[in-house]
This record gives C-alpha cells, sequence and structure tokens, in this order.
C-alpha cells in the first residue's frame, strides 16, 4: 500500500514540473523560426528572394538569360515547387486557442519537417536547384534564332 502512494505521489510530482505540450511545440516554433531568420526565410518577402534566387540559378544553369521568354516560367515553376511542398513555411499557431494533443503533434511534425529543410539551408537550396534543373531538362534553351522555324 505504502509504495503506492509513494508512486503516486512521485508521478504527481514529475507531472508539476513537466511543461505543457503546448508550452514544449511553443517552444519547438520558437527554435524554428529563430532558424528561419538565420537563413532570412522567416517572412514572406525574404521567401519570395529565396524563389527568385533559385528561379535565377536555374535559367542560368539552363542558359537562359533574364530577358528570355522561359525566365518567367522558370520563376512560376519554383514557386509552384515551392508553394505544393510547402517548403520554408512556418505553421501561424493561434497561442490563445485550446488544442487537443493530437494537434499539437500535428504542429510539432510540421515544425520538425520545416526545421529539416533549414538546418542544412545551403545543400538543401543547391538540391532544389539542381531537382529544377532537372525538370526542366539537360537540354538548355536555343538562342532566338535557333528552334524556330
Amino acid at each position: 500500500m505504502v509504495w503506492r502512494v509513494g508512486a503516486r505521489v512521485h508521478s504527481s510530482i514529475h507531472r508539476l514540473f513537466k511543461p505543457s505540450e503546448a508550452e514544449l511545440v511553443r517552444r519547438e516554433r520558437n527554435e524554428v523560426e529563430s532558424l528561419f531568420q538565420q537563413a532570412g526565410v522567416a517572412d514572406q518577402a525574404g521567401r519570395s528572394r529565396l524563389i527568385g534566387a533559385i528561379g535565377n540559378a536555374v535559367a542560368d544553369r539552363l542558359g537562359a538569360p533574364p530577358s528570355h521568354d522561359q525566365a518567367l516560367l522558370i520563376q512560376d515553376l519554383v514557386a509552384e515547387l515551392f508553394s505544393y511542398e510547402g517548403l520554408f513555411v512556418l505553421p501561424e499557431v493561434d497561442w490563445a486557442a485550446e488544442r487537443t494533443i493530437a494537434e499539437l503533434w500535428d504542429i510539432r511534425e510540421e515544425l520538425i519537417r520545416q526545421r529539416g529543410f533549414v538546418a542544412d539551408f545551403e545543400a538543401n537550396c543547391e538540391l532544389l536547384e539542381l531537382a529544377s534543373t532537372s525538370i526542366l531538362g539537360p537540354h538548355g534553351f536555343p538562342k532566338r534564332d535557333q528552334g524556330r522555324r
């Protein structure tokens, strides 16, 4: 009987000093947001600059000058890739709202996914550049006079 009371007291004390699930998720979001700020993608403007930089790098790899007809399409492709995959987007969280543990876990899971994108930022940007280049093909762009009949 005494050991049961001791176990319950021990359990209660540890539960009292353990941060809530919401607090743990809030800490995780703050850490990921800090990493986003270091990478310069914490806001929409920074994310747009990154999309533009990757789009320009893809166009450069393919030999397309900035004035080429396809340059805007390359930018659109990269923007669509970022949107579809949800790259470099911090989830919006209303901390005043009550959430279930499952909802908090979903938020934490998305934060962990986003942390992976920004943890090795340079390498991931290089991979996005290479993937976008591969999608568009290795043939490059014809000069304005070539390829038209």
